[in-house]
This record gives C-alpha cells, sequence and structure tokens, in this order.
C-alpha cells in the first residue's frame, strides 16, 4: 500500500509514514475548492495587467531620465577635454582628469542601469494568459498530469510548501498571489476595490510551515 513518508530533519515525526489513501483526498479537497469564476479570472487579470503597465510606465520615464543624465556627462566630459588641451597648471589638469573619472564611474552605472530595464520575454498579457489557464482548475491538473505538471501545481497554487499533521490533516495553506486575488474577488462579490499595488504577505501569512511533513 502507498505512503507518504515525512523526511524534514529534526521532525518528531521522521521516518513516520500516513497511507496515500488518506493524505491525497484532503489535498485534493483543498485544490477542489480553488475554482474561480470567469468573471473573476477577468477581473484579476485586468487588475495585474494595470499594475504591470504602471510600473512599465515607471520604466519608460525612467530610461528617458537615464538617457538624459548620460548626454549631459558626455557633455561635461567633452568641456573638460577641452579645458585639459588649454590648461598649463598640473594641478588644474589633474583636477580635470579627476572630475572626467568621477563622471566615466557615473556613465558605467548608469549604463549598467539602462541595460537591466530592457524588456525580455513575453508580454504580460502572454504570461497571465498561461498561468490563468493552469490555475482555473488545478485540481484537474493535478488529477490528470504527470509528475512535471503536479510538481507545477504545488508551484504555481501554493506560496510555500504544506504541512501535514497526521491528527489533524493539512496545515493552513498559502496560496500563491494570483490565487489570493482569485479569493479576495470572490469575497467582494466579484468587485475589487481601487488597486495601486499588490501587497506582499502579511506576517500572519508566514507563519505557516515551510516544508511537507506528518507531524503527530
Amino acid at each position: 500500500m502507498p505512503y507518504y513518508r515525512c523526511k524534514t530533519k529534526g521532525c518528531p515525526e521522521r521516518n513516520k509514514s500516513v497511507r496515500k489513501e488518506v493524505i491525497e483526498p484532503e489535498f485534493e479537497a483543498i485544490l477542489g475548492r480553488i475554482n474561480p469564476s470567469e468573471q473573476v479570472l477577468s477581473l484579476t487579470k485586468a487588475v495585474f495587467v494595470d499594475v504591470w503597465q504602471k510600473k512599465m510606465a515607471d520604466r519608460v520615464t525612467r530610461k528617458v531620465d537615464i538617457e538624459r543624465e548620460l548626454g549631459k556627462i558626455a557633455d561635461e566630459r567633452a568641456k573638460l577635454v577641452q579645458l585639459i588641451a588649454r590648461a598649463t597648471n598640473e594641478k588644474v589638469i589633474a583636477a580635470y582628469e579627476e572630475r572626467i573619472g568621477s563622471l566615466a564611474e557615473k556613465e558605467l552605472v548608469l549604463k549598467n542601469t539602462r541595460m537591466s530595464l530592457v524588456e525580455h520575454g513575453p508580454s504580460i498579457e502572454t504570461a497571465l494568459e498561461i498561468v490563468f489557464d493552469f490555475l482555473k482548475n488545478p485540481l484537474e491538473r493535478w488529477q490528470n498530469g504527470d509528475l512535471h505538471t503536479k510538481r507545477l501545481v504545488l508551484k504555481l497554487v501554493f506560496q510555500e510548501k504544506l504541512a501535514y499533521n497526521r491528527k489533524s490533516g493539512f496545515e493552513t495553506a498559502i496560496l500563491s498571489l494570483p490565487l489570493r486575488v482569485f479569493t479576495l474577488s470572490e469575497a467582494q462579490n466579484s468587485r475589487l476595490v481601487e488597486v495601486g499595488g499588490i501587497e506582499p504577505p502579511s506576517e500572519s501569512d508566514k507563519e505557516s510551515a515551510s516544508t511537507t511533513r506528518s507531524s503527530d
């Protein structure tokens, strides 16, 4: 008969097991409760896209600012080169050269920042379509998927690894951010408050166990 065995170091229930026929129905019951409506899915995606677009607009603004700063550096450096060519005092020349060195360092930092702002990969709309399609019915994906799909379910659905208590069952499951927004949407009858961003997990959320285990 198949079993799940605890492998968590330091756990008093390490190497003790729970029957598959006991633990899997409980886990599938959690997945079965995650079934957001199409209306909620669409509304949630709209919120994420709106937040993403605002962030992208900020990136564009930052790129423009960097280009302006790089232009100022280039102009100042050109003037300093001309001043050095006309200067005869060694100390003055050294000061100009030191300033040019400082400008070069600043320029390097700005160029690295500019490179980090370059967009890569699919659009946010495409990425969300892929992820949200997967999350529409995670129970179905779990029941019909291969090992890779099952691992993907765990990664996309839950923020942390689930902890299992042999007496009380699964401890509180912290859902991933998209699913937490789904829950918020359902709770508000599919109406989301105006959002300026996505809030990070609360401290109480972080108290959930970080690894799957069996305990007494």
